[in-house]
């Protein structure tokens, strides 16, 4: 039998893990804890699992003549324009927003008619499209699977065939906080997570995985009614010692939860696709609640990008997208902390810009991120700064039908972090340890 009483840190995470299981079996979140001491900056990270369509999204090339005709049948339409010939039953949404023109090329790329709040952030110079760009640079030898290029946006290691899953890169920035990228875990002293994973998973974010603590909400609590169990729980494990400590703190933050969600809504937590707006309500009440509890940073997932038939194309899941995402800065907003903190929307890649023969488009190496903030060191002067890349349209796909991309946004990420963060060179090295940049 294991002496919970004498752990070592390596044995201290194993049990620790196993204590956090259980704890989610009493409809406990899932959570370790941490504290980022005196940071008010906050950061959101979202994930759009499954490769994000960005001619369907977020920089559709609506004018460019090769679009209707390389998607006959997934086009988006003009803004303006006419209702479109619907043939597969998929509606009609109207005519995408007007972004602007690319730098060079000055094709005007446009943003989907679903992505209402989207758009009124770029109008209000507070979200850039970060078009023509992937995780890393591509070469011949394109490699499109979904988990190869997961692992690689959530260790934040741009080499091929990343496949250390150890850490992710958040964790390595909330260490950088803690004073433990380099070092072993101390316990800490309050029951406040530094990251927070909001998810309906019942696993923490690869991104936030690693060696600094951090949490995760998988169900919303909203009463305690577990008592006999804990009390069960304390008498094996004893007033002290590692485990005892956690479980501890984990009580303590399911009550600073329960108290942070009281009188919200959240019935919807775990529904598919659609439980991701509830999700980016409890993320921001998590966010912007007591500073003495709230956690610096979050992760959010939305699923169902994969879009290889005409069947997975989902106009309303931009519109899940864009309201979720209003929702985080509308608290942010009313509580004064947006200016504090950055936004990104990223996919693990792209799609092709040929449809298939079923109507869908198969995985491709380019797509298009998003950063949304109120920091005024990551906002742009003119709405036309916000369309960021590089595009030298459809006539420059390869024979596979995939536009290389141009940027790599990792490293673009890499570089907004530091400015939002301050962060010195070789924190950021620290962070994200990317090779071959673009």
């Amino acid at each position: 039998m294991t002496d919970l009483h004498a752990l070592d840190r390596r044995d201290f995470l194993k049990y620790s893990g196993a204590c956090a299981g259980a704890m989610a079996t009493l409809g406990m979140p899932d959570m370790a804890f941490a504290t980022v001491p005196g940071l008010t900056k906050k950061l959101i990270v979202i994930e759009l699992a499954g490769g994000m369509d960005s001619a369907f999204t977020f920089a559709v090339p609506y004018d460019e003549a090769a679009y209707r005709e390389l998607r006959p049948n997934i086009y988006l339409k003009r803004p303006g324009e006419a209702a479109r010939p619907d043939l597969f039953g998929w509606g009609d949404v109207g005519g995408v927003f007007h972004l602007g023109e690319t730098s060079g090329s000055l094709i005007p790329l446009g943003m989907h008619p679903n992505a209402v709040e989207l758009h009124q952030m770029f109008q209000n110079r507070e979200l850039q499209v970060y078009h023509t760009t992937n995780l890393h640079q591509w070469d011949a030898q394109v490699e499109l699977s979904h988990f190869d290029e997961a692992v690689r946006m959530y260790n934040g290691m741009n080499v091929r065939g990343a496949n250390d899953q150890s850490r992710g890169w958040m964790n390595r920035l909330l260490g950088l906080f803690n004073g433990q990228i380099s070092s072993g875990v101390q316990m800490p002293q309050t029951a406040s997570p530094g990251g927070l994973a909001v998810t309906g998973d019942t696993y923490l974010h690869p991104i936030l995985r690693g060696e600094t603590p951090a949490g995760m909400i998988n169900s919303p609590i909203t009463s305690s009614n577990n008592a006999d169990m804990v009390a069960r729980l304390r008498s094996i494990l004893g007033a002290q010692g590692m485990v005892s400590g956690l479980l501890q703190q984990g009580l303590q933050t399911q009550n600073n939860i329960i108290a942070s969600l009281a009188g919200h809504n959240t019935s919807n937590f775990n529904a598919p696709i659609s439980g991701f707006i509830t999700q980016c309500m409890v993320a921001a009440t998590m966010l912007t609640g007591n500073a003495a509890t709230a956690p610096s940073m979050a992760v959010l997932k939305l699923p169902g990008w994969d879009f290889h038939s005409m069947n997975s194309y989902s106009h309303e899941l931009v519109r899940i997208l864009s309201l979720g995402i209003n929702n985080l800065v509308t608290t942010l907003k009313a509580a004064n902390m947006f200016q504090d903190t950055m936004i990104v929307v990223m996919s693990e890649f792209g799609r092709a810009v040929a449809q298939n023969t079923s109507n869908g488009t198969d995985h491709g190496t380019h797509q298009a991120a998003l950063i949304i903030s109120g920091n005024p060191a990551l906002q742009f002067s003119s709405v036309s700064e916000g369309l960021v890349g590089t595009y030298n349209g459809l006539a420059s796909r390869n024979s596979s039908n995939h536009i290389m991309p141009t940027s790599n946004f990792m490293a673009v990420l890499r570089d907004r972090l530091g400015t939002h963060f301050g962060l010195s060179a070789a924190q950021k090295q620290a962070v994200m340890p990317l090779s071959n940049l673009v």
